[in-house]
C-alpha cells in the first residue's frame, strides 16, 4: 500500500514508493526466489491503490525481502530530496495476510509518525478500511456503559484460530461533529481460548501492552499463534473517553468483532454472550448480534484480500474510464472541428459553384451582348443604308417625273413613307439590341404603335397598369412589344374589326395585357397562333385566346 498525502487541492496522492527495487521470497532452505524485479527499469505508481505482485508458483516461503535501489523524489513539504514511504505490506497465503504483525528488519528507518517505521509496515493499519461503503445506519454499533465487557464466542466445533479484528465505531461528520471516531474503543484487550467447559483451563492468546495503539477509523487487526478450540473469550476494559462530553466519560463501544482462521471469518453470524462489570450508568446497549453481522456504521465489511484486489481493479477501471472520457472529449472536439471544416468547405464549394455559374452567365451575357451589338451594327449599316438609298431614289424619281399622275404620286409617297417607317422600326430594333435606355416607356411605345397600325379603326388604349412590366429586361420588353404589334397586325389583316379595346390589369404579382376586337373571330383552322405562342414562351409568359364566330376575339398574355 503506497503512503499518501493531501495536496493543496485536498486530493490524495501517493508518494515515496520506490522507483527501482527487487522483491524476493525467502525459502526454508535460505535460498531466495524473485517475485518482482525492477532493478534496471523504473516502476511507476499511477494511483493510491495497492500495488499487486504475484508469486510465480506455490513454493513455501518463510519470509520476504525487499531491496530498494532507487528512492522516489520527495513531492511533499517534508525535508529531503528523496524519500521511501509505505503505508502497509500485505502477504497473502490464500485469504490470510501472513505478514500481519510479523518481525521486520530494515537497514534504515525514520520514526516519523507512521509514514515509515518497521512496526508500521505490518501493523494492519492503513488509510483505508476494507469496507464497501454503502451506508445503511450511521449509528449502528454495540456499546455498554461499563468498565469491563466480556464477550464469549461458541463456534459450535473446534476451529483453528490464527487472528482477530476489532472494529471501532466510526462517526461520520454528518451525524457527529466534531468527529470522534474510535472513542469508547477498549484500551485493554485480552483474548483467551477456553479449552474445556469450565472456567479453569484457559490459554492466553493475546494481551495488549500498556502503550497499546488505539485505532481511529481503522480496525485493529492482530495475528496470533494458531490455537484449536471451540470457545473463545474477549475481555475488554477501559473504553477511550469521549472528549465531547463530561457525562458518562467511559463506555465500551465496538462496530464488529471477528475471529479468523486461515483468512476466513469464523464468527460471522455467531451471536456471542456478553457480560459487564463495573456498571457506570444505566445507559442502554445494542443487541449483541450487531457484533457479528458483518456491518459497521460505515458499511459492509469486505474480506481483506478481496478488498485489496477490488480496490486495485476499481482504480484501474476508473483511470481507464477517465482516459476513455478524455479520448471521447478529444474525439468529440476533433469531430466538431471536422464538422465545422466540412461545413465551411461545403459553403465554400457552394459559393464557388455559384460564382462559377455567375461567371458563366456573365460570360454568356457578354457574348450575347457582343452578338447583339454586331447584329445591331449590321442592321444599322446595311438596312439603314439600303432604306436611305430607297428614299433617295424615290425622291430623285419624284423630281425626274415632271407631271406624275395621281397614282404615280401616291406610289412614290407610299414608298418613301414605308421606307422611313421601316427605318424607324429598324432604329428601335437596334436600340433594343444595343440595350440603350429609352426615354419613352413601353406603354407609350405601344400607344404609338397602336395609333400607327390601327389607323382609322376606332380603338381605346388604357395601359396605366402596365407599369410593373417596365422592370423587365430590355429583351423581354422588346418581345412584348413585338407580340403586341403582331396581335394588332392580325386584327388588321384578318378580323375586319371596327373596334379594338386594349387594356392592362394586375392580379397579385402578375400583369395581364388584353387585346379585344369585334371582328369575325378566329376560325378553328387558324388556331393555334403559333407565332404569338412562340413569342409568349420566349417571354416566359402564358397566352390565352377566346374567340367565337362573328363575335370577335380576345387575346390575353399574362406576365
Amino acid at each position: 500500500m503506497p503512503a499518501t498525502f493531501s495536496d493543496d487541492e485536498g486530493m490524495l496522492k501517493a508518494f515515496g514508493f520506490p522507483v527501482r527495487f527487487v522483491i524476493e521470497r525467502v525459502h526454508p532452505d535460505g535460498s531466495r526466489g524473485p517475485i518482482a524485479n525492477f532493478r534496471d527499469t523504473d516502476y511507476s505508481v499511477s494511483g493510491i491503490e495497492p500495488q499487486l505482485f504475484s508469486c510465480p508458483d506455490n513454493r513455501l516461503a518463510t519470509g520476504l525481502r525487499i531491496t530498494v535501489y532507487e528512492n522516489a523524489r520527495n513531492t511533499t513539504w517534508w525535508s529531503g530530496e528523496y524519500t521511501l514511504a509505505l503505508s502497509e505490506l500485505f502477504a497473502f497465503a490464500g485469504s490470510a495476510n501472513v505478514a500481519l504483525n510479523s518481525n521486520v528488519q530494515a537497514t534504515s528507518s525514520g520514526n516519523f509518525g507512521y509514514v515509515w517505521t518497521s512496526e508500521a509496515l505490518v501493523d494492519g493499519f492503513t488509510l483505508f478500511s476494507p469496507i464497501n461503503r454503502q451506508l445503511q445506519h450511521p449509528l449502528r454499533s454495540y456499546h455498554v456503559h461499563a468498565e469491563t465487557l466480556e464477550v464469549d464466542f461458541d463456534l459450535g466445533r473446534a476451529c483453528a484460530v490464527d487472528g482477530f479484528a476489532l472494529w471501532p465505531v466510526v462517526l461520520s461528520v454528518q451525524h457527529n461533529f466534531p468527529q470522534a471516531s474510535g472513542t469508547s474503543f477498549p484500551t485493554s484487550i485480552r483474548l483467551e481460548a477456553l479449552l474445556d467447559d469450565g472456567e479453569e483451563d484457559r490459554k492466553l492468546l493475546y494481551q495488549s501492552d500498556a502503550d497499546f495503539f488505539r485505532p481511529g477509523a481503522n480496525p485493529f487487526m492482530h495475528r496470533i499463534r494458531p490455537v484449536k478450540a471451540r470457545r473463545f473469550r474477549f475481555t475488554l476494559k477501559r473504553g477511550l473517553p469521549d472528549f465531547r462530553t463530561k457525562i458518562n466519560k467511559r463506555r465500551i463501544a465496538l462496530g464488529e468483532i471477528q475471529l479468523y482462521g486461515g483468512g476466513e471469518i469464523l464468527t460471522a453470524g455467531v451471536v456471542p454472550e456478553t457480560r459487564t462489570f463495573g456498571q457506570l450508568s444505566a445507559g442502554y446497549s445494542e443487541a449483541p448480534e450487531h457484533l457479528t453481522d458483518g456491518r459497521t456504521s460505515e458499511g459492509t465489511i469486505v474480506p481483506l484480500r478481496l478488498w485489496v484486489e477490488q480496490f486495485t481493479a476499481r482504480r484501474k477501471l476508473e483511470r481507464r474510464r477517465s482516459s476513455l472520457e478524455s479520448d471521447l472529449a478529444l474525439a468529440s472536439h476533433r469531430e466538431r472541428v471536422r464538422n465545422r471544416f466540412l461545413a465551411f468547405a461545403a459553403v465554400s464549394v457552394i459559393l464557388i459553384l455559384l460564382l462559377l455559374v455567375w461567371l458563366v452567365r456573365l460570360l454568356a451575357a457578354r457574348k450575347w451582348t457582343r452578338t447583339r451589338e454586331r447584329i445591331a451594327c449590321d442592321l444599322h449599316d446595311q438596312i439603314g443604308a439600303n432604306l436611305s438609298s430607297i428614299v433617295h431614289s424615290n425622291q430623285l424619281l419624284e423630281r425626274m417625273v415632271e407631271s406624275p399622275t395621281e397614282m404615280q404620286q401616291k406610289l412614290l409617297d407610299n414608298c418613301i413613307e414605308t421606307a422611313r417607317a421601316t427605318a424607324q422600326e429598324t432604329r428601335q430594333i437596334v436600340h433594343f439590341l444595343e440595350g440603350r435606355k429609352r426615354t419613352a416607356s413601353l406603354a407609350k411605345q405601344m400607344q404609338e404603335s397602336a395609333e400607327q397600325i390601327l389607323g382609322d379603326i376606332e380603338y381605346t388604349c388604357n395601359l396605366a397598369l402596365l407599369a410593373p412590366v417596365e422592370r423587365l429586361n430590355h429583351t423581354r420588353k422588346w418581345d412584348l412589344l413585338l407580340f403586341f404589334k403582331e396581335a394588332l397586325n392580325n386584327v388588321i389583316k384578318h378580323a375586319d374589326a371596327t373596334r379594338v379595346e386594349i387594356f392592362a390589369k394586375n392580379t397579385g404579382r402578375r400583369t395581364q395585357l388584353v387585346i379585344t376586337d369585334n371582328g369575325r373571330g378566329i376560325s378553328a383552322d387558324r388556331l393555334p397562333l403559333l407565332s404569338l405562342e412562340a413569342r409568349a414562351r420566349r417571354m416566359q409568359a402564358t397566352m390565352m385566346v377566346n374567340s367565337e364566330p362573328r363575335k370577335g376575339a380576345q387575346i390575353t398574355i399574362t406576365i
